[in-house]
């Protein structure tokens, strides 16, 4: 619900300066730190708020080289959605929102789920 409202409220990307949309893409960042682990917001880096949520202080570096990973995962279908989104100039809640939305599919963020079962 945060984001979604984020979404409504934060400006558009266009003719905005680089530290104002890294500050924004920072609080995005929390937003949805916040609503993994229902932890307070806190300046900590996302893989030790993960970690002290999960009680698992040990899993830091590894949750870390994760997320590392994942970021570095070149062009899938919700990198591409979230970047589309953003080119048009939309907010960079916009762009989160279209790139979990994609990430929803089965046949992308939802195909980890039937490798599971």
């Amino acid at each position: 619900l945060a984001l979604s409202t984020r979404v409504v409220i934060d400006p558009p990307t266009r003719g905005r300066s680089r530290i104002d949309l890294t500050r924004e893409a920072a609080s995005l960042v929390s937003l949805v730190a916040h609503a993994m682990t229902g932890a307070r917001p806190c300046s900590l880096p996302l893989h030790v708020r993960i970690a002290r949520a999960w009680k698992a202080p040990r899993a830091q570096d590894v949750l870390r080289r994760a997320l590392v990973l994942l970021a570095d995962h070149e062009l899938n279908a919700s990198t591409f959605a979230a970047r589309v989104a953003v080119s048009t100039g939309a907010p960079l809640s916009a762009g989160l929102t279209a790139g979990l939305s994609a990430l929803s599919g089965p046949l992308h963020g939802g195909a980890s789920a039937a490798a599971r079962a």
